[in-house]
């Protein structure tokens, strides 16, 4: 669990060592009571805490680092497609192959070789495993604190408010 701050951290681990009072480490409230729990869990919703993973480029966050990972290299690297003959590397295989026809015609060529860009840092990579190894130094530095939806798997930075009759917690049905 990531909580936003330390005091949030102490009001925690209060809860698990069972000390009273309790603080609710989302909204401050003080309580001695057994009901504290009944609080922490349906009106804050203070387990409902998860790490999320916030894309550098858009902002969406994701709940597992593998679909953030592949968020980004389908959604914001560059590809670019090399000439196996010459330095040459363009944006698509189209373009790959008519380069080769007009500047090669007299060689056989064979398939170009992909290269993936890095969108954070601009470095590139043969190989998408070592792409998505190296996303790793710069997705360690995008986790956030998000809530996840008691009745699906949507996230929120913040808790949303509902007003529907059903629930007793703070989310805005509508989204799920």
């Amino acid at each position: 669990m990531l909580l936003p701050n330390r005091c949030s951290y102490a009001s925690h681990q209060r809860i698990h060592q069972h000390k009273s009072p309790y603080t609710c480490p989302e909204c401050g409230a003080i309580c001695r009571s057994v009901h504290f729990q009944t609080h922490v869990t349906k009106n804050c919703l203070n387990y409902k805490r998860r790490v999320g993973f916030r894309c550098v480029h858009c902002s969406v966050v994701y709940s597992d680092v593998a679909v953030l990972k592949s968020h980004i290299q389908g959604s914001h690297c560059e590809i670019f497609y090399k000439c196996p003959i010459c330095p040459m590397a363009l944006n698509s295989a189209p373009n790959m192959h008519s380069h080769a026809y007009t500047q090669h015609p007299d060689i056989k060529i064979g398939e170009p070789k992909i290269i993936r860009k890095c969108s954070m840092c601009d470095t590139a990579f043969t190989l998408q495993t070592l792409l998505y190894r190296h996303f790793d130094q710069h997705i360690k530095k995008q986790k956030v604190s998000v809530f996840k939806c008691p009745d699906c798997s949507v996230l929120y930075a913040q808790k949303q408010t509902y007003d529907g009759p059903y629930q007793v917690y703070a989310w805005n049905i509508e989204k799920c």
